[in-house]
């Protein structure tokens, strides 16, 4: 019958799609370790596991260097004037920003520099009632506004910088005016800084404040008024 297919040709076209479909995966393939590899540029990976939260790595991978590092530094210098001077009614966003023990600061903070800040009139208001009540006991809300290129060089050793930004605070009575400050900063690249595992994300780097000092403006900005 004419019709009928032979069992020579069913086997020679089942054949030809079993090639065909190898040659598709084969190419597949070939394309997904092309993009694989090799590998051009370095990548930093994070194993996690059941570490204690609390215990100290030493960060001793390579720093990027030239602008890369430049970069990074400005960055961080400026994440640490948001997050030091911002404050916000969220009691949640306040404690992992500024709790004495795992917060942002106290990570991104030497010693010295985090007993500074530890002093100030509204991070021991902050303290009074942090735990005690879902308020953070400020009663307002600060915000920070760099300008352009707010983050510049204090001397040429690649770790002094100058930061400019303007800081106001909004209440029950409305909005204080915006306050001009420029801050002297020291970040640290010690690359054999120790961190908590649990802060190897947010700090990748192990940088670290070691300076903190009002070039202008009217003091910290956290002092700036007494919270009632």
């Amino acid at each position: 019958m004419q019709d009928r297919i032979e069992p020579p040709i069913l086997l020679s076209r089942l054949l030809t799609l079993v090639f065909a479909a190898t040659v598709v995966v084969s190419v597949v393939l070939a394309i997904t370790l092309y993009q694989m590899f090799p590998l051009d540029r370095p990548e930093v990976f994070f194993l996690r596991t059941a570490n204690p939260t609390n215990t100290e790595i030493t960060m001793t991978q390579v720093l990027p260097e030239g602008a890369d590092l430049e970069r990074f530094k400005r960055a961080f210098i400026a994440e640490y004037i948001k997050t030091r001077n911002e404050i916000t009614p969220s009691t949640y966003v306040m404690k992992k920003n500024w709790d004495m023990q795992t917060g942002a600061i106290k990570t991104m903070s030497s010693d010295d520099v985090f007993a500074n800040f530890y002093n100030t009139a509204m991070y021991q208001r902050f303290l009074l009632n942090s735990g005690k009540t879902n308020d953070t006991g400020l009663g307002l809300s600060c915000s920070v506004e760099f300008p352009r290129g707010s983050v510049s060089p204090y001397r040429d050793d690649g770790a002094t910088y100058l930061v400019a930004f303007r800081w106001f605070c909004t209440n029950n009575y409305g909005q204080t005016d915006r306050k001009e400050y420029r801050m002297k900063v020291k970040v640290s690249t010690d690359n054999t800084q120790k961190i908590r595992w649990a802060d190897r994300m947010e700090n990748p780097l192990g940088l670290k404040i070691t300076e903190y000092s009002v070039e202008t403006g009217d003091g910290d900005p956290l002092d700036a008024f007494v919270v009632k």
